[in-house]
């Protein structure tokens, strides 16, 4: 049974995650109120992730503060350093709509901040990536779908 605090999560590990590493993230996730009851094995599936975290998106974001976004990406950015991930991305995907926001190594810190403040209501599905050269959040539609809605 979940707690109501308690943010439910199914967390996936790329095939090379070292298990020291996934249990460290793991740790930082349970620290930030997320629960992953189970973590699935590591997974070849996801080739091009280094991670997957399926969750309520936006009540995760929505109830971290400042020094928890910071532990957040510590985290992530050890991940990428432990697995020498060039080229993989982390990926927290929204339970209901499937949205997914894709991390990158060495994203800056106003990324992290404008994930805090951004409303993924707004977004019905597709993905969410930061661009470096306009320093904001793009919306990339998923198939079929027009970002007029």
């Amino acid at each position: 049974m979940s707690r109501p605090d308690v943010i439910e999560a199914d967390v996936s590990f790329g095939r090379d995650m070292p298990r020291d590493m996934s249990q460290r993230f793991l740790g930082t996730l349970s620290a930030l109120g997320v629960h992953a009851p189970s973590p699935r094995p590591n997974v070849r599936s996801i080739e091009m992730l280094l991670i997957l975290v399926i969750l309520p998106l936006q009540a995760f974001l929505s109830s971290m503060g400042e020094d928890a976004y910071r532990a957040l990406r510590q985290a992530i950015e050890d991940l990428f350093q432990a697995s020498g991930a060039g080229g993989h991305k982390a990926a927290f995907q929204d339970r209901g709509t499937e949205l997914q926001v894709l991390l990158e190594p060495g994203l800056p810190e106003e990324a992290y901040e404008q994930l805090h403040s951004l409303d993924l209501s707004r977004f019905a599905s597709g993905t969410l990536s930061f661009n470096h050269g306009s320093k904001c959040w793009l919306w990339h539609p998923a198939d079929g779908e027009t970002a007029g809605g």
